[in-house]
């Protein structure tokens, strides 16, 4: 999540920035265009995988909205 939060995972569109050629497309659900926030939370994988998490801890759904992304990031920059 911290890498997510300053923006350092290297995702498909930050490598392309620094000039690394790739496939803009995401490589685990092949549907959208790879960025962090759709590797974390978009993508359809991730959406599985969250749940699969949420299930096992028994714990209501976890960082499945977008409005929920927002509230991560607003927490993340007051601390």
């Amino acid at each position: 999540m911290w890498l997510w939060l300053r923006g350092r995972i290297q995702t498909n569109d930050n490598l392309e920035i620094h000039g690394i050629p790739c496939n803009d497309a995401c490589n685990l659900c092949d549907q959208e265009d790879e960025s962090p926030l759709h590797l974390i939370l978009k993508c359809s994988y991730a959406r599985t995988v969250w749940q699969q998490v949420a299930n096992w801890s028994d714990t209501p759904a976890l960082a499945t909205h977008a409005q929920e992304t927002e509230s991560i990031m607003e927490w993340s920059n007051e601390h």
